[in-house]
């Protein structure tokens, strides 16, 4: 893969964030340039993609998690409710897979998009507005929430599938793009767009 494709796909991981980070936070702006200033930016087979994705990844499937997890108290549709488990327990199973790659690569486990309001990622200001809400305004937002992460994270996938260069990682991102879509698939059963 050439600098170029590489800079280019970190940058389009990197700009999916829209809120600016809160003052010395690392931005992904700054990994990006951290990043091509590296000389051959890869750690063994991981390459900038590679690691971007991971870093992408880890804090999206943590603040769904939190989501779904208030979904057992919360919600009354059996259907989503199980959809809902479901979807944690696979994103429970990943997140071990996603921070491995993170210390494969000597990186922190920090979340460089603290702050950021993402396509697809639950922030803590939503998990705020979302926490007192119970039955069906918030399965309304589960929903709504749930279709922007998987619609997201198949987007994500696909690209680091395209674009990483470590064999695990992107075994992992297709098996996370063929786990989302069965998902998505589901939930637009249950609940039609």
């Amino acid at each position: 893969m050439s600098l170029r494709t590489t800079l280019l796909t970190l940058s389009f991981l990197a700009t999916a964030c829209a809120a600016p980070a809160p003052p010395g936070a690392a931005t992904p702006s700054t990994v990006a340039t951290a990043a091509a200033l590296n000389a051959d930016l890869s750690v063994g087979t991981l390459n900038a993609t590679d690691i971007a994705w991971a870093q992408l990844m880890v804090p999206m499937s943590e603040g769904l998690l939190t989501l779904l997890d208030w979904a057992p108290d919360r919600v009354t549709d059996p259907d989503l409710a199980r959809l809902a488990a479901q979807v944690g327990a696979a994103h429970r199973d990943e997140l071990p897979a996603l921070q491995e790659i993170l210390t494969r690569a000597g990186v922190a486990h920090l979340n460089p998009h603290e702050g950021h309001d993402m396509p697809g990622m639950v922030t803590k200001a939503d998990l705020t507005l979302i926490k007192p809400i119970k039955g069906r305004p918030f399965e309304r937002l589960l929903i709504t929430h749930l279709r922007d992460h998987l619609k997201q994270v198949l987007l994500l996938a696909n690209s680091e599938t395209k674009a990483g260069t470590d064999p695990a990682t992107h075994t992992l991102a297709a098996a996370i793009a063929q786990t989302r879509t069965a998902e998505l698939s589901a939930l637009n059963r249950l609940a039609p767009s």
